[in-house]
């Protein structure tokens, strides 16, 4: 189990491709930002053939939660500007193990089902969360044309 401050039990801060991560103090904000980079799942040759491989992620604010001891993201204010579509899906309950479909959202995140080539990297990613049957959950998801992120 992964361990955050303290040597409390905790979770990762992320579980997928992001790696080579930074922070900076933006102090006309008073916010920590982290920039990440995000690896592209395609083998080097089609990476050549395509012109790049990888992406920045999505910049996120970090802070500890009210215990001081898990480290929460969001991602910045600034990025509602850059959005197109925005799809709303309103509060609902959702049963143990439910799954919650969006109508407007067109995207695969289980890269074993996004592609027909055999040369990508399929590996999926996710994790559970323990919460309680009353305890409200926000999600939020930006799609792109080759990267999801979500944060909870």
């Amino acid at each position: 189990m992964e361990e955050s401050l303290g040597g409390v039990p905790g979770l990762r801060y992320d579980y997928g491709k992001f790696y080579a991560s930074k922070t900076f103090f933006d102090s006309d904000k008073n916010r920590r930002i982290l920039w990440g980079w995000v690896n592209e799942s395609s083998s080097v040759d089609d990476d050549i053939k395509k012109g790049w491989s990888g992406l920045q992620a999505i910049p996120r604010r970090l802070w500890l939660d009210k215990s001081g001891k898990h480290l929460v993201q969001w991602p910045v204010v600034e990025l509602e500007s850059l959005r197109v579509k925005r799809v709303h899906q309103p509060s609902k309950f959702l049963e143990a193990a439910s799954v919650l479909e969006i109508s407007g959202v067109t995207a695969a995140q289980d890269q074993s089902r996004s592609s027909l080539n055999d040369m990508n990297d399929k590996t999926s990613y996710g994790a559970f969360l323990n919460v309680t049957c009353s305890e409200k959950l926000s999600l939020r998801s930006l799609i792109d044309h080759s990267i999801v992120e979500s944060f909870v």
